[in-house]
């Protein structure tokens, strides 16, 4: 009864259809155009599939360690910030009253000072007024009326011109800063080999996986034809079990091919990331496949082992830990300098009051300071330089296992690519033999269990083949961060932010 009553109240099914297309429309031109690009932009990206540069970029833009690793940078930032505040300008005070006795003089004085990085320089200039009586001890404070000003620089001539205790802990800082980016470009540059040899154990995986399927399908397609054979008594009916246990036998290899691709798929996942940073499984379509190799002329090593020195970011961080030593043994051979400082400054007062000092003066100054045991100094210069002599050894260490690194490197990629040549060839030639044998076995001429070896030499020729193309690009990638080719590993600049 319900039913009948609701029939009644609908309207033409073609004013209903009217009616939604109207609502849809609506509700489409209401949508957000980012949403709507959103929306396409995820499809067409799925349709693309997982490039390489989308995984070496999302590593640079959102992997965990080297965010940490900026993050120790912007920390070693702010400290060099607070090392730079020892030139900060100061503004000092201070106001005396006598609450009793004979004098009753008081004074105000106000004094702004700022140090300079150069030659342990300062300037100062300040203002002060008094009124009273002073004791002739502190005549010093006393004015005119209206106040004394007074400007004036100081200049170490000997200790702490060169370097002091501020710059010493400016350089420093700035050493920290360049040191942490220099293991920043040393974990990037690992963890972009990392992608890049996981990218190419995904692409193959996906490869292998795609070729014993193709020879899966072969035998499943030929099960049909040899039941129809066994049925009909044209085949012995161990041949139809003969050719079930080779369909038997590459469906494990196309379930271990599959388990290859997941397992690589979530693997690559840690360094393939949202725009939240959420890791991303990878996307495989037909066409995917490694960048060609880019190792470009190696008829000069030592040019290229000159550039690896320059570019090196453990040499470059070695270099500065030297520089920081150098930095020590300044600072302790200035400790053990005498002291002499020369002083410039003008004072003017201003108003009425005692004659004597309303005339300006300007005034020159030295003081002195002599040390007369230098032991804790040039013991500490000593050690630094021996240290120092320690990184040299280091150093020349480094540059040695770089060139034999470089040379293994290059014997890797050209031993890979010829044994990529070879798998590619050993394939070509069990493919050919497996056609033949098949044309002879539609022919009569062979059987199914020559046919079957046939085709399992091909299987063992496309893992071969894969295997080697891995092996190449893992020489590949390995060659890229020895080499410092950071352009092949994605890295557009040579000193990350």
């Amino acid at each position: 009864m319900m039913f009948i009553k609701l029939k009644k109240i609908l309207p033409d099914q073609g004013l209903l259809l009217l009616i939604l297309m109207v609502l849809l429309a609506v509700l489409l031109t209401t949508l957000p155009l980012s949403t709507r690009a959103q929306i396409d932009d995820s499809n067409s990206n799925a349709a693309a599939g997982t490039q390489i540069d989308e995984v070496l970029d999302s590593v640079q833009m959102h992997f965990p360690l080297i965010m940490a690793a900026r993050a120790e940078i912007s920390a070693k930032d702010s400290m060099l910030q607070a090392a730079q505040g020892a030139f900060d300008p100061v503004i000092e005070g201070s106001y005396k009253n006598r609450l009793s006795g004979f004098y009753d003089g008081n004074s105000l004085e106000t004094m702004y000072k700022k140090r300079f990085p150069a030659f342990g320089a300062s300037v100062f200039g300040g203002y002060s007024r008094s009124n009273g009586s002073f004791p002739s001890y502190e005549n010093d404070l006393a004015t005119t009326s209206d106040g004394e000003s007074k400007i004036g620089l100081s200049i170490s001539l000997w200790r702490d011109r060169e370097i002091d205790e501020f710059r010493y802990g400016t350089a420093k800082a700035e050493v920290d800063v360049l040191r942490e980016r220099y293991n920043l470009q040393r974990d990037v540059i690992s963890i972009l080999q990392d992608a890049y040899i996981t990218y190419a154990q995904w692409l193959q995986a996906e490869h292998l996986l795609g070729d014993y399927t193709e020879l899966l399908d072969i035998a499943q397609s030929r099960a049909e034809a040899v039941q129809r054979s066994v049925e009909s008594g044209n085949a012995a009916e161990i041949l139809g079990v003969d050719n079930e246990l080779a369909v038997l036998q590459r469906r494990g290899l196309v379930v271990d091919a599959q388990r290859l691709v997941d397992a690589s798929a979530y693997k690559l996942s840690v360094y393939l990331r949202n725009a939240d940073g959420s890791p991303k499984l990878p996307v495989y379509t037909q066409g995917l496949e490694m960048p060609p190799e880019n190792i470009g002329d190696t008829s000069n090593m030592e040019s290229i082992l000159d550039r690896v020195v320059e570019l090196d970011p453990v040499i470059a961080s070695t270099r500065l830990a030297r520089q920081q030593e150098q930095l020590d043994v300044l600072l302790a051979e200035n400790q053990a300098k005498p002291r002499v400082d020369l002083r410039f400054y003008n004072s003017k007062d201003f108003g009425s009051g005692i004659t004597a000092l309303r005339a300006g003066e300007n005034v020159a100054d030295i003081s002195f300071s002599i040390p007369l045991a230098t032991n804790a100094a040039r013991g500490k210069a000593n050690a630094a330089r021996a240290r120092m002599t320690g990184i040299d050894f280091r150093i020349r260490q480094f540059i040695n296992q770089t060139r034999a690194e470089l040379e293994i490197a290059l014997i890797n990629v050209e031993a890979t690519r010829e044994m990529n040549n070879i798998a590619e060839l050993e394939l070509d030639a069990a493919r050919q033999l497996a056609d033949a044998e098949a044309r002879r076995f539609e022919t009569g001429l062979s059987d199914f269990f020559q046919l079957n070896l046939r085709e399992q030499a091909v299987a063992q020729a496309e893992l071969k083949r894969w295997q080697a193309d891995f092996d190449h690009q893992v020489a590949l990638a390995n060659y890229y961060g020895v080499s410092m080719n950071l352009e092949s590993l994605g890295i557009e600049s040579g000193m990350p932010e």
